[in-house]
């Protein structure tokens, strides 16, 4: 039966093929050697500076030679000080707090956090953008200056203006140069699709959430999208408003 490798085991099973070597003196020298670099990895990571006393040396040993007891794993010190250095790199080294851990967790031999080092360090998703800054386009301003008619059938459509009514949210004149030409549109399309096709009765914010993802939409797979900051705005307020 085939079971399916986690990415960051995808270089383990061959590290645990690897033979220790070298003579017992040399042993402790590497040992002291990774402990040595655990420290001064590790002291930086205090948001206040690391305590006094904050590192048990014999501990660490204690922990290393636990891990590294025959029969156990084979794993050499260089490739657990490339997975340190790996996890002194990371953005985050979860679910350590603080990102501050001693060696006898990160060696833990039930929960392998070492193992999650082994290619690269681990890279936090990059913050979303808020969506007034993320989604820019031509405006209804710009692209139907010289025809403000097709914008008024829009704005008269009779959708766009149930909707307008239940949120409470109305598009002024005023804030044309920060909408989307088809805005209008797909303002229209989701009442209908969401509280006349699906006969719903959504909350007018999560109505309005619906158009916003509606726009995420577009910009993940075509096109970006621009939706007027003040259409956001009423949403949020609608939001804090039904949970408070």
């Amino acid at each position: 039966m085939l079971t399916r490798m986690l990415p960051w085991e995808a270089g383990v099973s061959s590290l645990r093929q690897q033979p220790r070597g070298g003579s017992r003196s040399e042993g402790k020298s590497l040992e002291a050697a990774f402990i040595d670099f655990y420290v001064k990895g590790t002291e930086p990571r205090f948001k206040n500076g690391a305590p006094e006393g904050w590192h048990d040396r014999r501990k660490s040993l204690r922990a290393i030679r636990a891990f590294r007891r025959p029969g156990k794993t084979s794993v050499s010190i260089a490739v657990l000080t490339r997975c340190l250095k790996n996890a002194f790199d990371s953005d985050s080294v979860f679910p350590f707090k603080d990102n501050v851990f001693t060696l006898g967790d990160f060696l833990n031999t039930n929960q392998q956090h070492w193992m999650k080092f082994v290619n690269d360090p681990l890279r936090k998703k990059p913050a979303r953008k808020p969506i007034a800054e993320l989604l820019t386009g031509q405006s209804l301003w710009e692209e139907y200056k010289d025809d403000p008619t097709y914008v008024r059938e829009m704005l008269n459509d009779p959708h766009f203006i149930s909707f307008q009514k239940y949120t409470g949210w109305f598009l002024e004149e005023s804030a044309w140069k920060e909408t989307d030409p088809n805005f209008p549109l797909w303002v229209s399309d989701t009442w209908k699709k969401e509280m006349i096709d699906r006969e719903q009765s959504l909350p007018p914010y999560l109505l309005m959430t619906r158009v916003i993802d509606f726009c995420l939409q577009k910009v993940e797979g075509q096109a970006m999208t621009l939706v007027p900051p003040c259409f956001i705005a009423r949403r949020d307020s609608l939001r804090r408003e039904e949970n408070a």
